[in-house]
């Protein structure tokens, strides 16, 4: 059971192609996955500030271009 765990972390792993944007791309999904299921539900109890989230989206943004710019050739390139 444990190798087959291992096989399927493997392959998991393996398919974010060395990105952090699939990375993170795939963590908002799964974050906004379970914001949608929550909605089923009264979150009031657990998000009193709704302000919460614009700053969810901004500190996304943010870190999508960070993730995104990362790895770009042009920094590579100049140094």
């Amino acid at each position: 059971m444990l190798d087959n765990v291992k096989g399927y972390w493997r392959s998991f792993h393996a398919s974010f192609h060395d990105s952090e944007v699939i990375l993170w791309a795939r963590l908002q999904f799964l974050f906004l996955a379970i914001y949608e299921s929550l909605q089923m539900v009264d979150i009031s109890a657990f998000i009193s500030d709704h302000r919460m989230l614009q700053i969810y989206i901004v500190m996304n943004g943010i870190v999508g271009e960070y993730t995104r710019r990362r790895r770009e050739k042009w920094k590579e390139d100049s140094q």
